[in-house]
């Protein structure tokens, strides 16, 4: 399936020029506001690919990419944005639970997209049960789900690179010359979308 979804995404970057733009619920850490972590890891980690961006309901248009990665299957802002991406006939894939706590009945995220590949992570909350909380900690679909991710990147560069088109990715800032290798980068991959 990720072979199937990546060649895809490769046909409709090359063919129509497509954006790539991922979403996933914004998360909040105590008082701490932050992007969601598959959103963040796509577009703002180091070695990151640079054809990523966030996911903007406005602008997208027909054959763009839009990548939704979720922590549940049944967030209404993500299950928005693939319906909204789905209408203006951009390309939806997704990565989540197909199911919460053993239920995937009902609206779903994987129901709404085009393709949909299962973390297989239902639990609402973790895995660990400690004495004091609630709830279990430490949920592993962050996991599961990071690990999807990169094998998706890599497989659609892989895509990229055996026709001819390597994608840039960037460097990390703490590595030596990453700055500067950023910098000079940004005008070839600004033009050419990746």
């Amino acid at each position: 399936k990720m072979e199937r979804i990546t060649r895809t995404w490769a046909d409709l970057v090359l063919e129509n020029h497509a954006r790539f733009m991922v979403f996933g619920r914004p998360q909040h850490v105590d008082d701490y506001s932050s992007m969601n972590m598959f959103v963040t890891d796509a577009w703002g980690a180091a070695s990151g690919t640079r054809i990523a961006r966030g996911f903007d309901e406005k602008s997208v248009r027909e054959n763009d990419i839009v990548l939704i990665g979720a922590l549940t299957s049944n967030d209404p802002m993500e299950i928005e944005a693939a319906r909204t991406a789905r209408a203006k006939k951009a390309y939806t894939a997704a990565f989540c639970p197909y199911s919460t706590e053993g239920d995937a009945s009902g609206v779903r995220l994987f129901k709404e997209v085009d393709d949909a590949l299962n973390n297989y992570c239902d639990e609402s909350a973790g895995v660990i049960t400690v004495p004091g909380f609630k709830e279990k900690v430490s949920p592993i679909s962050g996991l599961s789900g990071l690990l999807i991710h990169w094998m998706l990147m890599a497989q659609w560069t892989d895509h990229m690179a055996r026709r001819g088109e390597m994608p840039y990715f960037g460097q990390g800032l703490h590595e030596n010359g990453g700055t500067d290798y950023n910098s000079m980068v940004k005008p070839y991959y600004e033009k050419r979308g990746y």
